[in-house]
């Protein structure tokens, strides 16, 4: 299928409203993502009402990381957790860029939604993110935190977008062994590295949004040294042993050249014995679920990341999969 037509205006309209993010300094960047956030959630008719909104924080691995709790509107609330790990190619978006997405997930599954403001580079370099985010999943676990923000610390699940799904996946690697148990892991158009050549990369290298040569460019951002493309903390492509992952759910977009390495994902995970299930979106660029005022699709997936989250986190019986018993078959 083609790209949607209404995304191509849009990508027409910012190409020539928005500057080229890797040619301005860093905050005058950051400060055009954000304008195209609230223009985006205007799109969509403003964010969503939710129930509860704060902010707060925690010390983390090298000083105070700040979060925003979402608590979801309804009488039907899971007093599960999902953390949240926003977009932005490791050195832009923040708690304000993704807030709209936080709260259709907040509404939308019923349980809490906590975005985590990660260290950003080039400030601060890889494996910085990784360690916030580790340890806000793990700061989240504790009885403690549960208890002052209200919900179940068994129940806790982790979601990131472009490269908060790579955060997710690492942090699900980390806590394979000696960490709190997740319930699920929910990837939208995650950024997965690894150096092998793809159809999608070469075919919508150019004019789909992301552009091939900025994934390029923000992994160079990112990490210290070029070599440590090859590290699995960084490239969770590179990693040879997927099991024991927690229920996965991998959303893709057709028109987005790391559509392949999800459906490469997929596939290991599926071989490594991890329950999948997989969703590619006709028509949709990368980070599709920003348009949602645009096209019907980022509606879709928002309900179908909803679906999931709140069948992982409601109460289950006993030999039920967390994902509930189509999801592991």
């Amino acid at each position: 299928m083609p790209l949607h037509p209404r995304l191509a205006e849009r990508l027409e309209f910012e190409a020539e409203q928005y500057p080229d993010l890797t040619s301005v300094p860093t905050e005058e960047a950051r400060e055009a993502v954000r304008e195209m956030a609230r223009e985006t959630d205007r799109l969509a008719g403003g964010p969503p009402s939710v129930a509860l909104l704060r902010e707060t924080s925690f010390r983390g691995p090298d000083g105070r990381v700040r979060l925003r709790v979402y608590l979801p509107v309804g009488p039907e609330q899971i007093p599960g957790v999902v953390a949240y790990f926003h977009s932005g190619g490791w050195i832009f978006g923040d708690l304000d860029t993704q807030d709209g997405i936080c709260r259709e997930i907040t509404n939308r599954s019923g349980a809490a939604v906590v975005s985590v403001d990660y260290r950003r580079a080039p400030e601060h370099r890889f494996p910085a993110a990784l360690g916030d985010a580790e340890a806000a999943v793990r700061w989240l676990a504790e009885p403690e935190t549960a208890e002052r923000l209200g919900y179940d610390p068994a129940r806790l699940a982790v979601a990131g977008d472009d490269v908060g799904g790579n955060l997710a996946l690492g942090v699900g690697r980390r806590l394979r062994t000696g960490g709190p148990p997740l319930a699920a892991l929910i990837l939208v158009c995650p950024v997965l590295g690894g150096s092998s050549p793809t159809a999608s990369r070469a075919e919508f290298a150019t004019g789909y949004g992301l552009e091939q040569s900025f994934v390029d460019w923000s992994w160079q951002q990112y990490l210290p040294h070029p070599d440590l493309l090859r590290d699995p903390d960084a490239s969770p492509a590179e990693d040879p042993e997927l099991a024991a992952l927690p229920p996965v759910l991998l959303v893709s977009a057709e028109c987005d050249p790391l559509r392949d390495d999800a459906a490469q994902l997929g596939d290991r995970l599926r071989a490594a014995g991890v329950p999948v299930t997989e969703s590619r979106y006709a028509g949709m660029i990368h980070g599709f679920l920003d348009y949602r005022g645009l096209v019907e699709e980022a509606g879709h997936a928002l309900e179908e990341i909803g679906t999931a989250l709140r069948s992982a986190l409601r109460p289950r019986p006993t030999g039920e999969g967390p994902l509930g018993a189509a999801a592991g078959a």
